[in-house]
């Protein structure tokens, strides 16, 4: 099973005061033109997407220095609601390792979630790589910036705005690998959850079977679309254009060739 956790970025939810995404239609068929163009103005912090620490620490990384390794890799999927506390925090950590896959590298919380300040500083020092939550910040809304200046100035990727409902609590593989856009504060990203057992060399499936896909309408909810699902052959795939991915061994060390 492969869960797309990616809002549609036209419909998406828009932090306070930052600008909508706006589709800008070019060229269209059925005004005479040959093809169809279509351009886009947004803000980098739109629906789903990635900061990097160059977001809130003067000198820290830009996206596109971001390792892809912090990105794509087994996760922790666990639902909460209200603050999480530094206690929480230590609890998912214990809860995700005790799975055995390295899930505890990355934790996403699901639900109408708030990240503590003293829970930030336990993921720092777990030395975590990624942190995501379905709100559009980590942290209250009102006063971001300590949480992210934290989890930030300790290199924890933070991954915003995803869609959790549909996916029940947790281990999976997650990738969630930001556009390669130079020198900027973040990125928009399409953040899928595979089942551990979808994954290359696990074996959980039959030769042959592909796993479904959850997808996200642009209401918020989720649906299995008809046809032919797609699958992660696009990563796996050695024949695919562009920097190589080695997925072999363990997932949590993937590197860029």
């Amino acid at each position: 099973m492969i869960y797309d956790i990616t809002q549609p970025l036209f419909e998406c939810v828009v932090f306070p005061g930052d600008p909508k995404p706006e589709k800008i239609p070019l060229r269209r068929m059925e005004e005479g033109s040959e093809y169809n163009l279509t351009s886009m103005s947004l803000c980098l912090h739109n629906g789903t997407h990635v900061d990097a620490p160059f977001h809130f620490i003067r000198d820290g990384k830009p996206i596109d220095q971001v390792p892809l390794t912090k990105c794509i890799g087994p996760a922790w999927v666990e639902a909460h609601t209200g603050d999480v506390t530094a206690e929480d925090a230590e609890a998912m950590l214990t809860r995700a390792a005790a799975s055995g896959t390295g899930a505890e590298k990355r934790i996403l919380v699901k639900g109408a979630a708030t990240l503590t300040l003293e829970a930030a500083r336990v993921f720092a020092a777990a030395g975590i790589a990624l942190y995501g939550n379905e709100s559009q910040t980590v942290g209250p809304e009102n006063a971001p910036a300590a949480v992210h200046r934290v989890l930030l100035g300790a290199e924890v990727v933070l991954l915003e705005g995803i869609r959790l409902a549909a996916v029940p609590d947790g281990a999976y593989l997650l990738n969630c690998a930001p556009l390669n856009l130079s020198g900027c504060d973040g990125a928009p990203c399409r953040a899928v959850l595979l089942e551990l057992g979808d994954f290359p060399g696990t074996g959980s499936r039959k030769e042959g079977e592909r796993p479904e896909t959850a997808q996200n309408r642009s209401d918020g909810t989720s649906a299995l679309p008809s046809g032919t699902p797609c699958t992660a052959a696009s990563a796996a795939d050695p024949s695919a254009s562009g920097s190589r991915l080695s997925l072999r061994g363990d997932p949590d060390t993937l590197s860029a060739r």
